[in-house]
């Protein structure tokens, strides 16, 4: 089993390069799994949701579907990116 883990830790580092933040920082190997199951997760949640609440309105509209999807997924972006940015901000001081 340690073998098995090894080898695939090791394939892991050659698909997936140390991922660059915006900040400019390196993301590390074992966090990226994580967060991208997290953003997996939200994202998929917040599709269903909507597509619940507003499945009838938005079933001909395209446009009108894409809309409240596109503005949610940036108002998280923008929280998360907020949080960061206050974090970082609280460390300098």
């Amino acid at each position: 089993m340690g073998d098995r883990s090894s080898s695939s830790r090791a394939s892991y580092q050659a698909v997936a390069p140390r991922q660059r933040s915006r900040a400019g920082g390196a993301f590390p190997y074992h966090q990226f799994p994580v967060f991208d199951t997290v953003g997996a997760l939200l994202w998929a949640a917040i599709n269903v949701l909507l597509g619940y609440l507003g499945g009838h309105p938005l079933a001909n509209n395209a446009i009108a579907a894409l809309a409240p999807s596109f503005g949610v997924a940036l108002a998280v972006a923008d929280v998360v990116e907020f949080i960061r940015w206050l974090r970082r901000r609280q460390d300098r001081t």
